[in-house]
């Protein structure tokens, strides 16, 4: 995979993302603020590899809240060369459990799905 590093706005690109889910937002009645300065330092990074860090955090997100729920987007400088965004929700929140296993590469609570010889085939029904 290729890194292609750019400056990047990072208001403008979360707005990007959300986006993508904005229609399941509005279906499901969710409530999502964003609370980011118009005057936020842009960054350097590869486009593509932070919005799909973004999607799968706002899809978390998604998947947490109930009908009704509430995501809240912030983004501040912290510093020269920093900048920090916080993705919160009102969701069930991560058992304790499992918060030191959050960062493993592909950790999941998600049930896999049957597999397909497990599902009967229309001619069984």
């Amino acid at each position: 995979m290729d890194i292609h590093h750019e400056t990047i706005e990072l208001g403008a690109l979360l707005d990007e993302v959300y986006g993508f889910l904005s229609k399941e937002a509005e279906y499901r009645n969710l409530s999502v603020s964003f609370n980011i300065p118009k005057d936020l330092q842009p960054i350097v990074s590869d486009r593509g590899q932070l919005q799909q860090v973004f999607l799968n955090i706002l899809n978390n997100a998604f998947a947490a809240v109930p009908d009704g729920g509430r995501i809240d987007i912030s983004a501040a400088d912290e510093g020269a060369d920093k900048v920090a965004v916080t993705i919160a929700d009102n969701g069930v929140g991560i058992p304790k459990e499992n918060l030191e296993r959050i960062f493993e590469p592909f950790f999941t609570t998600k049930q896999a799905p049957a597999p397909a010889s497990a599902c009967p085939s229309p001619t069984e029904s």
